[in-house]
């Protein structure tokens, strides 16, 4: 189905269209999910388990005790970045993964 209608910027009243670009927030929260429990099931992933278990440079500041499930369900304090990066940054794996590692609850 193709459907868009309204107003695409308040500030200018440009109206959506069939090309009109949106983010998508949490698209791939299913499949981590989803793949996190059969993991889980086939007893490869404990999500009692402090997450510094599976990944040590997340323990730093104060995130030692966080378990997996609480990244899995929201509740681990981590909403954003306090330092912003760049966008080339955000799309490369090494420096979010050191970027998330560092982030304070």
């Amino acid at each position: 189905m193709d459907l868009w209608g309204g107003i695409a910027d308040p500030d200018t009243g440009r109206a959506w269209a069939r090309d009109t670009r949106q983010l998508v927030y949490s698209a791939t929260k299913g499949a981590t999910a989803t793949s996190a429990h059969l993991l889980a099931q086939r007893g490869m992933l404990d999500l009692d388990a402090p997450v510094a278990e599976y990944w040590p440079e997340f323990a730093s500041n104060g995130k030692a005790e966080i378990p997996v499930r609480w990244l899995l369900s929201h509740q681990a304090g981590l909403i954003a970045l306090d330092q912003p990066v760049q966008l080339a940054e955000a799309l490369a794996w090494q420096p979010m993964v050191a970027a998330l590692a560092a982030q304070s609850p």
